[in-house]
């Protein structure tokens, strides 16, 4: 998800540390559940307990840590591309890091950031919506694969067909109670804008975007 420019499976099957409102652009608790800005050039984060990893080897249902949140800011901030044989420039929002100094797992739940010098941007960085988090481990497991992933959300996939149909089944092991709300979703590829709008007016699928005055007449 690291290098990715848009969004990718990534975005269905798990979530991001924090978001921003929607309405205010404020910070909001996400995989990160509380944090504290103690001086200008510190960050500390503190991980939600009870939030599982998708059942999948390596992790088999295990908890994220603050392990696994400090693999996801040292890989989007680029650090790991020598590593695994990428580009630097590989890693899409790497400048949004800038000045980083230092990645600290204080404990299990918490991660501490040290700044070169004070920068505000760092946060804002941080709540990028590309910006999902994978969980330690998975470069090893390696990206061919996706059966393979396994993500934080209340959806695991569970069928993929390159290029033609993806399906996310709920868990039930996710740490809001009572959610999702549906057993199911699929994503299904479409190849062009004539298929789409067949596809819709079919009710295979249930979103159009931006229909132009003759598609709007046909449907």
């Amino acid at each position: 998800m690291h290098t990715a420019n848009s969004q990718s499976i990534w975005t269905a099957m798990s979530e991001r540390a924090m978001h921003p409102d929607p309405w205010t652009n404020e910070p909001t608790p996400g995989i990160v559940e509380k944090w504290e800005i103690p001086d200008n050039t510190h960050f500390i984060l503190r991980v939600r307990q009870g939030v599982k990893i998708h059942n999948k080897a390596p992790w088999n249902g295990r908890e994220f840590s603050a392990e696994d949140l400090a693999f996801n800011i040292d890989r989007i901030a680029g650090n790991t591309a020598a590593a695994e044989g990428l580009q630097k420039s590989a890693f899409q929002r790497a400048n949004t890091f800038e000045g980083m100094s230092k990645i600290e797992v204080v404990d299990k739940s918490t991660v501490r950031i040290t700044m070169a010098s004070p920068s505000s941007a760092w946060l804002k960085g941080f709540l990028e919506w590309r910006n999902v988090m994978m969980p330690k481990g998975i470069v090893e497991v390696g990206f061919k694969d996706p059966m393979k992933f396994g993500g934080i959300s209340p959806f695991m996939l569970t069928e993929y067909q390159e290029g033609t149909r993806e399906v996310y089944s709920r868990t039930d092991n996710y740490y809001r109670p009572n959610e999702p709300y549906f057993d199911k979703f699929v994503q299904i590829a479409i190849p062009d804008r004539a298929a789409s709008l067949a596809a819709f007016v079919s009710k295979q699928v249930s979103h159009m975007s931006s229909p132009t005055a003759q598609e709007i007449k046909t449907i």
